[in-house]
């Protein structure tokens, strides 16, 4: 019971960049923080949708210990894989990093973010509070993004959902800026067989295309 005090008053008192920079020197296990098992779940999302893609370079924003850049990199040999996350020790290739692999530490909002014709967003806007949503979306529009794919919690209005300690963002404010903008954003349809029904309410599949 306390164990579940301490972990909810963390997510909910600690900024998100500090949580993430510092969460490797966490008593808690690695793995609760490190998703090692994600890999699996990110090729059922993306395979089938990067592999029909056209592209030259892909950014993943908050990319973790980079295990899906890691793979992309082996099966896209000739494109670009740039990968960002606030904390380089969470990171696990520093030492395997080929000419088509990258690796940018820091917070999103505060570095030069680079030119990529394929965004991929997945779970990053739950650590970013409401003031900061659109601080988000319009730093990632400095890429120049044919695609964006933004895998997050979403509901009619923003709120933050205290017993899982994520930021739940509004898909009406989501598709009222890019609407008002050159492009076209799409649901993508999920399986969530497995999902929590916590999960299954909230996590969305957003892609967003220019217009051509």
């Amino acid at each position: 019971m306390l164990k579940s005090i301490i972990k909810k008053y963390i997510h909910h008192n600690i900024p998100p960049n500090l949580f993430w920079r510092f969460c490797h020197i966490f008593l808690n296990k690695k793995s609760n923080y490190l998703f090692e098992k994600s890999l699996k779940g990110y090729k059922k999302i993306y395979d089938e949708i990067l592999i029909n893609s056209k592209f030259d370079v892909l950014l993943h924003i908050g990319c973790n210990t980079g295990d899906y850049g890691n793979y992309l990199s082996q099966k896209f040999k000739k494109k670009k894989v740039i990968l960002n996350d606030i904390n380089s020790k969470l990171f696990k290739y520093h030492n395997k990093l080929s000419s088509n692999f990258n690796f940018i530490e820091g917070d999103i909002l505060k570095i030069k973010i680079p030119k990529a014709d394929i965004v991929i967003c997945h779970t990053v806007l739950i650590y970013f509070k409401n003031d900061k949503f659109l601080k988000f979306i319009n730093k990632v529009l400095d890429t120049d993004f044919s695609e964006l794919y933004l895998y997050e919690y979403f509901d009619n209005t923003y709120k933050y959902d205290f017993d899982n300690h994520v930021n739940i963002h509004s898909s009406k404010i989501l598709i009222e800026f890019f609407k008002n903008r050159d492009f076209v954003i799409q649901e993508v349809k999920l399986d969530k067989k497995n999902f929590s029904i916590f999960q299954s309410s909230y996590i969305k599949l957003y892609l967003i295309k220019k217009y051509r």
